[in-house]
């Protein structure tokens, strides 16, 4: 019902996704969930750094980090959704960071990320997937 008063009160009309690359992209991107990542979701993590009691200094560095936000729910609800007139683009990353939030158009990405193997932190969120 809320879907519906939504578009109603709106008066959106929605693109359907009629490209299956289009909709999978789209539908891999999908967020949420709590996550606790601790060395890629081991539930002990032990912090190894100067600043520690126990420093043992022929370990390799480590800290652990708690981070926390408020209201992203509230805030998310308050961002603008893609409504239609998709279509595959290979924008210059220059292009992409200087589109600002409110602009007609905008951009969905997927990006490959490289970074050092001792990283125990995840930089950018993903979805991870089991294979069984």
């Amino acid at each position: 019902m809320s879907w519906d008063t939504l578009l109603k009160k709106t008066k959106v009309q929605l693109e359907l996704l009629t490209d299956i690359d289009m909709h999978l992209f789209m539908e891999n991107g999908l967020r949420g969930r709590v996550c606790m990542l601790s060395k890629l979701s081991k539930r002990f993590a032990k912090a190894n750094n100067p600043q520690c009691l126990d420093y043992d200094s022929t370990k390799p560095n480590s800290w652990i980090m708690y981070l926390d936000a408020n209201n992203l729910y509230g805030w998310a609800m308050k961002q603008l959704l893609p409504v239609g007139g998709f279509q595959w683009a290979n924008p210059e990353l220059d292009e992409v960071l200087a589109t600002p939030d409110d602009a007609p158009v905008g951009y969905v990405l997927e990006a490959d990320l490289d970074y050092r193997s001792n990283y125990t932190m995840l930089i950018a969120t993903t979805r991870w997937h089991q294979r069984g």
